[in-house]
C-alpha cells in the first residue's frame, strides 16, 4: 500500500478536522503569480463580431478583421439596435 504524505494538517481549533496549512509568504507569492498568469491567458484582446437577424437568415461576420474588445462592443451595439442578435468570438 502506498502512503502519500498529505499537505493538510489537523487543527485543534476545528475540532480535529483537516484544514489547509497557512500560506507562507513564498507560497502566497507563487500562488499570486500563478493566478496572474492564468488571468492573462483568459483576457480578451481582440474579437470578431457576428450577427444574425431575428428571422434567422444566417450568421454574418460583421468585422473584416479582428478588432479590440471595446470596438467590438460598439459594433455589437450598432447591430443590436437594428434588431440583430450578436455574438462576440475571441480571437486573442
Amino acid at each position: 500500500m502506498n502512503h502519500v504524505k498529505s499537505l493538510r494538517v489537523m487543527s485543534e481549533h476545528t475540532g480535529g478536522e483537516e484544514v489547509d496549512p497557512p500560506l507562507t509568504n513564498k507560497r502566497r507569492e507563487m500562488s499570486r503569480a500563478s493566478h496572474l498568469r492564468s488571468m492573462e491567458s483568459m483576457r480578451w484582446k481582440t474579437v470578431d463580431v457576428y450577427s444574425i437577424t431575428e428571422e434567422g437568415k444566417g450568421l454574418i461576420k460583421r468585422t473584416a478583421e479582428p478588432v479590440s474588445l471595446s470596438e467590438g462592443l460598439e459594433v455589437c451595439t450598432e447591430w443590436e439596435t437594428k434588431g440583430h442578435v450578436v455574438e462576440l468570438r475571441r480571437v486573442s
